[in-house]
């Protein structure tokens, strides 16, 4: 550091607000100990105003809901890094630093005890960014118990929960509605079909099981199109091979959530008509003996890997130019799922023709979201 930044330091500590000069970008190495450096301040900043709020709490009163308050600046830290995939760690110590001095603040205060929500919340953001799915998944239920204990286990509904939750993170959800919206399928569709609902709509209505499917779906498709855009590794494409897969795995628990039973094959055969009338008519049924197929299922046959590579971009690209009547588009966002479905999930396939094309992969998650939004407005 010079003597410059330590100056600025010393300012920002006493809360002097220091205008500077914007920074001219400078290409160079830099001495890993100028990294920890760095790195330690804002850990230290970061914890220090955590301190500084707890300080401030009363010591006689449990889950007070301005307790949401002392986690801010923790979650909106993760906020600022939700492209790149290096520094994750970094914020998990963070948090887990933050959890213990709380832990310790009630401990010090037997009979006090914080809701801890946001931080819960927070911490299953990182491990979601981690693929860290079983510590995730632990996170948001603790972030779910603290909301209930709040405002009482009888009157706790989690789709209110998550709302409240998101309304007050915009710095995490505006990012997260931009990416999807920008995705080059969603964006062709959402000018004028009035299913394909913002994320922040959408995810409000989510069943309870699937509240966090689909919102760690969607977090992670915010870190995935970054790199689909920008570095098509062998690494992004297994990251988004796992959202696909995640995504198909929600559009038969949304069906399920309507009451259709079975796999997505059985669900579109013998569910979809009581669900969808018309829908159901088009996307048709599968071949079954001596019964030849019908509707999309006959149209875009799926059977091999070469009927799916064939079928599968001409299927994207009807959906794609946006001239379908609105049960169409549902019925192929429906039957492109089955499709993905069946040719991706149980095994790992890299010669799937989206897999090795950057534009057919973003498109594809987009048709998966779409997907989802079809069921839940059929």
């Amino acid at each position: 550091m010079t003597w410059k930044d330590l100056w600025t330091e010393f300012l920002l500590k006493f809360g002097i607000k220091v205008n500077k000069k914007p920074r001219k970008l400078k290409i160079q190495r830099h001495d890993i100990n100028e990294f920890m450096t760095t790195a330690n301040i804002i850990k230290v900043r970061n914890e220090t105003e955590f301190e500084n709020r707890l300080d401030r709490r009363s010591t006689t009163t449990s889950y007070l809901r301005t307790d949401d308050r002392l986690f801010e600046p923790y979650v909106d830290l993760i906020a600022t890094i939700t492209i790149g995939r290096e520094n994750f760690s970094f914020a998990k110590e963070i948090g887990s630093s933050i959890l213990r001095t709380a832990k310790k603040f009630e401990q010090d205060n037997p009979t006090v005890f914080i809701n801890k929500s946001h931080l819960y919340f927070g911490l299953s953001l990182n491990s979601i960014y981690l693929n860290d799915t079983i510590n995730a998944m632990i996170y948001w239920e603790l972030s779910q118990q603290e909301e209930s204990n709040v405002v009482g286990v009888a009157a706790f509904n989690p789709s209110v929960a998550i709302n409240n939750t998101l309304n007050k993170f915009s710095s995490v959800i505006n990012p997260i509605t931009l990416s999807i919206k920008d995705n080059p399928l969603i964006s062709i569709l959402r000018t004028n079909r009035y299913f394909i609902e913002d994320f922040s709509e959408l995810v409000k209505k989510q069943n309870s099981p699937e509240i966090f499917a689909y919102f760690s779906s969607a977090l992670r498709y915010r870190q995935v199109d970054y790199w689909l855009r920008n570095d098509f590794t062998e690494m992004t494409k297994m990251y988004s091979q796992e959202l696909v897969n995640s995504l198909c795995i929600l559009c038969e628990a949304s069906f399920k959530d309507l009451g259709a039973t079975g796999t997505l094959g059985n669900i579109l055969n013998n569910n979809l008509a009581t669900l969808n009338a018309n829908v159901s008519a088009i996307v048709g049924r599968s071949r079954n003996g001596a019964t030849a197929a019908t509707g999309l299922f006959l149209t875009y046959p799926t059977g091999s890997d070469t009927e799916f590579n064939t079928n599968f971009p001409i299927l994207v690209n009807a959906i794609k130019a946006n001239a379908l009547t609105d049960d169409e588009t549902k019925a192929h966002l429906i039957y492109g799922a089955y499709m993905l479905r069946n040719k991706s999930l149980h095994d790992f396939n890299p010669t799937l023709t989206y897999y090795n094309n950057k534009n057919l992969f973003l498109e594809t998650i987009g048709l998966l979201f779409c997907s989802v939004a079809s069921i839940k407005n059929l």
